[in-house]
């Protein structure tokens, strides 16, 4: 007999399963998975065998019943409709409103809990995501936000916004968002040692970049420095190359090149044993559409922690109920103050981060404020290593302005052996290790689940009729307001 798995999740706008990677690291195991685009499908099987039906397709066409019971409800939910680099038309976009979509299910089904993910650019529509933590309550979940940068665990600059949301307000109490800590790593880290000639761009590619208007505003911002993250990897990575996609400079007179997707992956937080599509225009969309393992997977072991209801110190600052953090920046020590030490956190995201490095240069060092190698019963080595700071406004030149430097670490922040961190943050968390769900009072609330129910059962959806029902779901959501309110 299998052993029973921690927690079982469903994923939405699952993409290749960067949620599903995170999740079942932390002993997890995935129910339902709905993903739209076909090729998208074809990945996530090649990674996991699916001879159970657990991914099925449009999640407008899935009826709540086809859910089995699950603990936790994730999704990215579609960002182009948010997204800076967009319309950023909100609900009026077509693909924003499938957020509705999401509500629908979650008021359904009734996880325990629910872990959500978008563009930093929905924390400045302020109306949109005010209507999301509404929707959220009316669903019956208190959620809190926050923006988290998974360049603290891989050499990518990527800021996204994560929404947590608990159907009890008691294991909200509980949930404090965890510390991430800081690998410090540079994108030459992740690059490969024979990279494939194809890569390069021609003669013709690298003029028009050069002579573009953007690399004039933004020198440097094209060309990988040394000692520095990536800019922000795009789905649009190779098709869009003259905007916002950064090269990888070769010594004259070769051109500068591409990522490779495998590169791409390592920047992403995918493992080494990821199957990647073998088109490279592939790749690098869904790559650029995936979230972070690694950062997801600490998010995550949180929630757990306040399901389970394990005894924590409170170390910190709990974020107040519904309280929104708006600036599109916080500083580490902001972070430190409101965050506390979760060990399985800072074990499972290192471990992730680890799996998803290159064999021959794994990561080196892992910073923590001192009060948190305290309670490892480490103590922190400053390690003076030119990655670890920026350098200096003064020591840039013309050529590597707009480039993605690390900050520099706050003055208690310390740095250790990467290893020996994971080695101990493992080691603290066999010696508390967690005590799981109950057995049927997780899904006591649960909607039934029809087992012979087909994976689709909803007739594929017209434009107009799609466009009626959001017009109609949104008028619907303002009577309730106004009901409640009256």
């Amino acid at each position: 007999m299998a052993p029973r798995p921690r927690f079982t999740f469903a994923e939405c706008f699952a993409g290749i399963g960067g949620f599903r990677l995170a999740l079942e690291a932390l002993g997890g195991k995935c129910v339902f998975a709905s993903e739209y685009c076909h090729f998208a499908q074809a990945t996530y099987r090649a990674n996991w065998l699916d001879p159970a039906g657990v991914l099925v397709g449009d999640i407008r066409r899935i009826v709540p019943s086809q859910l089995p019971p699950h603990d936790v409800l994730v999704g990215g939910f579609p960002c182009q409709s948010f997204s800076n680099a967009g319309d950023r038309l909100g609900f009026d976009d077509e693909r924003g409103m499938l957020f509705f979509e999401l509500i629908r299910l979650i008021s359904h089904c009734r996880p325990r809990a629910v872990l959500l993910e978008n563009v930093r650019g929905l924390l400045t529509q302020h109306e949109t995501l005010r209507e999301v933590l509404e929707q959220l309550g009316r669903a019956g979940y208190s959620a809190v936000v926050r923006l988290f940068d998974a360049a603290s665990l891989v050499p990518q600059r990527r800021k996204r916004v994560f929404i947590v949301g608990f159907r009890n307000d008691a294991d909200l109490r509980r949930f404090h968002w965890p510390l991430i800590p800081e690998t410090r790593r540079a994108a030459e880290e992740v690059l490969e040692k024979n990279p494939h000639p194809s890569l390069e761009l021609s003669a013709h590619q690298w003029n028009k970049v050069e002579s573009s208007v953007y690399a004039r505003q933004h020198p440097g911002a094209k060309l990988l420095p040394r000692h520095a993250i990536s800019q922000t990897l795009q789905s649009s990575y190779k098709r869009g190359y003259m905007l916002y996609s950064q090269f990888v400079p070769h010594p004259p007179p070769a051109n500068p090149r591409f990522f490779s997707p495998r590169e791409c992956a390592r920047l992403m937080g995918f493992p080494e044993s990821f199957v990647l599509p073998r088109q490279e225009g592939l790749a690098y969309r869904q790559l650029g559409n995936a979230v972070c393992p690694p950062l997801v997977a600490a998010l995550m072991a949180a929630v757990l922690t306040a399901l389970e209801d394990r005894a924590i110190d409170d170390r910190g600052l709990h974020a107040s109920l519904g309280q929104v953090e708006r600036e599109a920046d916080y500083s580490m020590e902001a972070a430190a103050l409101s965050s506390q030490l979760n060990l399985e956190s800072l074990s499972v995201c290192l471990r992730l981060t680890l799996a998803s490095s290159a064999s021959d240069r794994p990561p080196q060092r892992c910073c923590l404020p001192a009060w948190a190698f305290e309670r490892l019963s480490m103590e922190g080595e400053v390690c003076d290593d030119a990655v670890v700071a920026a350098p200096s406004a003064e020591s840039l030149d013309a050529a590597t302005v707009g480039a993605g430097f690390h900050a520099a670490l706050p003055s208690d922040w310390a740095c250790h052996s990467f290893s020996a961190v994971l080695a101990r943050a493992s080691e603290c968390c066999q010696e508390a290790p967690s005590q799981g769900f109950a057995d049927a009072a997780c899904h006591s609330s649960m909607a039934y689940h029809d087992t012979k129910m087909h994976s689709q059962t909803l007739p594929a959806p017209t434009t107009v009729i799609k466009g009626e029902a959001a017009a109609l779901m949104r008028k619907w959501s303002q009577a309730l307001l106004l009901r409640s309110s009256s």
